[in-house]
Parts: structure tokens; C-alpha cells; sequence
């Protein structure tokens, strides 16, 4: 008898602290950021403004419109030579034929992520389009948002 009062008293403390930390963890706030549908709309807009130039082949004009954002000092600046000639490679392996819109993860200001799934060739005999993702982060600096492209996560 004594051994199930043990166990009832060690069940009733333990689901009692289990009790008292998920109500602390709800009571904590967190705050959340918001985009607007205007706000989303816009960064919607802007990258896919630029998968369509790189449909069209106009990859300068895709280059021309991306930047590179530095995190230590929040800056952002156009794509040099490099990173431009590494966009005109990236496109001749994958020419954009045709896109969808695959995800949005909107964190923060500086974190806004946009991916889309890339029809790189024409559909084989069964229907079957090959595909890659591109991804873009949208930047809002001063109430505009800038694409730059989405780094691979490490």
C-alpha cells in the first residue's frame, strides 16, 4: 500500500510540474511579425519580375535587379562581376522555362524567404518536368523590399 502511495504521490507531483512549465512557456511573449498582403504582394512581385526576365533570357536585366545583403553591417549593394557570372552560368544549366511559387517563410525584416520550383526543360514522354529550386530573400530596408538570392543554409 505504501508503494502505491509513493507511486500516486510521484505521478501527481510530476504531472503537476509538467503542468507549471508548459504554462510558463504559453505565458511567455513572443513577438510576431507581420507582413501586409500589399507587402507580400510586392515581394511576390519582385521575384518573380526577375524569373521572368531569366525566362526571357534577360539575365543582365535579372542581375541588374538582385543586390547582396551584408549582414554585419545591414548593408545592401548590386551583384558583382562574380556573382552576376555565376546567375548567367546557373541559367544556361538551368534555363527558367517555367516556375511556381514552392514556399514563403516570412521571419523578419531582413529574413523574408521566397523559393520557387523551376521547370528548367520540357516535359519527357510520361509528363515528368524536371525541376530545381531558386530561392530569393527579400530585404526591407526603408520600406522597400530587395531580392537578393537565397544562400544555402549551413
Amino acid at each position: 500500500m505504501k508503494k502505491i502511495l509513493l507511486y500516486a504521490a510521484f505521478v501527481l507531483i510530476s504531472a503537476g510540474l509538467f503542468n507549471a512549465c508548459t504554462s510558463k512557456s504559453s505565458e511567455a511573449t513572443e513577438e510576431t511579425y507581420e507582413v501586409s498582403a500589399a507587402d507580400s504582394t510586392a515581394m511576390i512581385g519582385a521575384a518573380t519580375e526577375i524569373l521572368d526576365l531569366m525566362q526571357n533570357d534577360d539575365y543582365a536585366g535579372a542581375a541588374d535587379r538582385l543586390y547582396v545583403f551584408n549582414q554585419a553591417d545591414s548593408t545592401l549593394s548590386p551583384l558583382d562581376e562574380t556573382r552576376r557570372q555565376e546567375l548567367q552560368f546557373r541559367a544556361q544549366v538551368f534555363p527558367v522555362k517555367a516556375y511556381t511559387l514552392y514556399s514563403v517563410n516570412f521571419t523578419d525584416e531582413m529574413d523574408n524567404e521566397l523559393t520557387f520550383d523551376v521547370a528548367f526543360s520540357e516535359p519527357d514522354a510520361e509528363g515528368n518536368t524536371p525541376t530545381t529550386k531558386i530561392g530569393f530573400n527579400m530585404v526591407n530596408k526603408d520600406g522597400k523590399y530587395y531580392p537578393t538570392l537565397l544562400e544555402k543554409r549551413k
